[in-house]
């Protein structure tokens, strides 16, 4: 990446490092609760959505997180789609 110093790249580094440490954390809680990372990441965006009526399936859909909201997709549920 032209015009990042040596810095730069360190601050980049232990950024990135600590976001792969919480997914792999995250992922470890999502299965000691009996639930895959992907459907703890959708009920984070459900839950942590701020409006009252929560997110649209495409809020979900181009969440930086989410794969897709499709039914069959790791975002629904072994039980079928997800639903409100």
């Amino acid at each position: 990446m032209p015009g990042l110093d040596q810095r730069d790249y360190e601050r980049l580094l232990a950024f990135r490092t600590g976001l792969r440490r919480f997914l792999y954390w995250s992922g470890q809680q999502a299965e000691a609760a009996g639930i895959t990372p992907a459907q703890h990441q959708l009920l984070l965006a459900v839950r942590g959505h701020p409006g009252p009526d929560g997110p649209t399936i495409g809020e979900i859909a181009i969440s930086p997180t989410s794969p897709s909201a499709a039914p069959g997709s790791p975002w629904s549920s072994p039980h079928g789609p997800v639903r409100r």
